[in-house]
């Protein structure tokens, strides 16, 4: 199995520990075939063809703009400022 990744998890007894390690723990299967699956074997160890790396970043711009776009709109929208940085600090 080429580009297979372990993700090494400390033990954490505070709710958002236990909470997040049963999260983990439902998508083994799903995250294994993740690390698998070809494209990101080949991003990893440098054999992914050109034009599929090109694809993939102009996908990804594409998704960034309109990312950015609704995270604009969402700030907008915000009735308070605390409220719009929410997303911005990865949910905090």
């Amino acid at each position: 199995m080429r580009g297979a990744t372990t993700v090494v998890r400390r033990a954490d007894s505070s709710p958002v520990g236990r909470f997040s390690e049963d999260l983990w723990s439902g998508i083994g299967d799903t995250y294994q075939a993740i690390l698998e699956h070809p494209f990101v074997i080949g991003l990893t160890d440098g054999s992914l063809d050109r034009s599929a790396f090109e694809f993939y970043v102009i996908q990804d711009a594409h998704y960034l703009r309109e990312y950015a776009r609704a995270l604009s709109v969402a700030a907008a929208r915000a009735l308070h400022l605390v409220h719009a940085a929410i997303p911005l600090a990865g949910g905090r």
